[in-house]
C-alpha cells in the first residue's frame, strides 16, 4: 500500500486568545547533545456544557493531543489522573463564555503549584464545546516556572474539525516550545482496496479522517504529491491502459495528462513542482522522459535497448536517479536533469 505526506490548509476560524504570543523563546534546542525530552503536563480537556456529546469531545481531544506530543519523541508527558479539580479554573485556565476576558489574576489563576510538583515546566488546558452547530475548542500553553502564558488560541468550526483543531493546536506548542514546524496537520494519501477496486484514500497523519476521493472503479498506483501538497498525480487503468492522471486536491477536479500506447508509470515530481519524470514505453522499450504537468513538453531522458524505470529527482532538481537492466541486473543509475551524464 503505497502512502505519500501532504499538507492541507485547515478551514476553520482561528483568534489568538487575550494575553497571548508572548516574545519568541525556545525553550527546547532538538539539535543539542544534551537534549532531553521537556517535560509537559496535560490537564484533561473540559467540557463547558454537561451532555454526553460535549464529555466526549473532551475526552477525544485530550486523547488527540496527547497522541501527537507523545508521537513527535520532544517532550516527556505528565498526566495524572487528578492533579486538579474537574471543574475548578485551574483545570482549564480559559476565559468564561461570552468572549469576555477577565481580570489578569483569574487568567493566570491557573495552580501551577500541584503541576510543578509533579516535574512539569509547561502546562496545557483546553476547553471543548458543540453549540448551535459551532464547535469551539480553546487552549492555552503556559510554562509552569514563570507562571506566565505562552500560547492562547480559539478556534472555530464544524463538529468534523475537532481532531485537526488539536492537530494544528498540536503544531502551535512544538513551535512555541523548539522554534520547529510541526507535522501534526499532514495528510497521508494511499491506495487501498476497500470497495473492491484499488482507489485513493486520504487520512490525518495518526489515521484519522479517512476519505476516498476517487472512483475509478478500477487498479490506481503510484500516487506521488506535488511539493506544495495541492495536487496528486497517479496511474490509473480506467480506461484500460497504465494512464497518468493529475488530481487537484483542494478542488476535485482530475485530467488525464499522459495516456500513450503502453506504460504511463512512476510519476516523480521535480522539487520546484515544474515538471515530472515518468516511465513511458510508448515506442517499444520502457524508456525516462519528464514533461509538464499539464502533460505538455514531453522530452525523452534515456535511449537505450535496457528497461530504464523509478526515475526520482535530486533535492537540487539538478539530476534525477532510476533504476535500470542496462548492467545485466536492475542496479541504479544517476543522471543530468536533462539526460546526460548516465553513471
Amino acid at each position: 500500500m503505497k502512502k505519500s505526506l501532504i499538507f492541507l490548509p485547515a478551514l476553520f476560524l482561528l483568534l489568538a486568545l487575550p494575553g497571548s504570543e508572548l516574545g519568541a523563546k525556545v525553550y527546547i534546542d532538538i539539535r543539542s547533545p544534551s537534549f532531553r525530552k521537556f517535560p509537559v503536563g496535560i490537564a484533561p480537556f473540559q467540557s463547558a456544557a454537561s451532555t454526553g456529546q460535549n464529555m466526549q469531545l473532551g475526552e477525544r481531544s485530550t486523547e488527540i493531543l496527547k497522541n501527537d506530543l507523545d508521537l513527535c519523541g520532544f517532550f516527556a508527558l505528565i498526566t495524572p489522573s487528578g492533579p486538579v479539580e474537574k471543574d475548578s479554573p485551574s483545570a482549564t485556565g480559559l476565559p468564561p463564555r461570552g468572549g469576555q476576558t477577565p481580570p489578569a489574576a483569574e487568567v493566570e489563576g491557573v495552580d501551577f503549584r500541584p503541576w510543578a510538583s509533579l516535574g512539569a515546566e509547561a502546562l496545557v488546558v483546553g476547553t471543548a464545546s458543540y453549540r448551535e452547530g459551532v464547535l469551539t475548542l480553546e487552549a492555552r500553553l503556559y510554562d509552569v516556572v514563570k507562571k506566565e502564558m505562552i500560547l492562547g488560541k480559539r478556534y472555530i468550526g464544524e463538529i468534523t474539525d475537532l481532531s485537526r483543531m488539536v492537530h494544528r493546536f498540536a503544531d502551535e506548542i512544538v513551535f512555541a516550545l523548539t522554534g520547529e514546524q510541526g507535522f501534526f496537520q499532514t495528510k497521508i494519501i494511499f491506495v487501498s482496496q476497500v470497495g473492491g477496486f484499488k482507489e485513493l484514500h486520504l487520512m490525518d497523519y495518526d489515521g484519522r479522517n479517512v476519505v476516498q476521493i476517487t472512483n475509478h472503479k478500477s487498479i490506481i498506483l503510484s500516487p506521488r504529491v506535488s511539493p506544495d501538497g495541492t495536487k496528486v498525480v497517479f496511474t490509473s487503468y480506467k480506461f484500460g491502459n497504465p494512464d497518468l492522471f493529475l488530481r487537484d486536491l483542494r478542488t476535485g477536479e482530475e485530467k488525464r495528462i499522459s495516456s500513450y500506447p503502453g506504460l504511463n508509470i512512476s510519476p516523480a515530481w521535480s522539487p520546484d513542482g515544474k515538471k515530472i519524470a515518468l516511465t513511458l514505453s510508448k515506442d517499444g522499450n520502457p524508456e525516462i522522459y519528464t514533461m509538464n504537468p499539464d502533460g505538455s513538453g514531453l522530452i525523452r531522458l534515456t535511449n537505450h535497448p535496457a528497461i530504464d524505470v523509478s526515475p526520482t529527482w535530486a533535492p537540487d532538481g539538478r539530476r534525477i536517479a532510476f533504476v535500470s537492466s542496462r548492467g545485466g541486473n536492475p542496479q541504479i543509475y544517476v543522471m543530468q536533469a536533462d539526460g546526460q551524464n548516465i553513471q
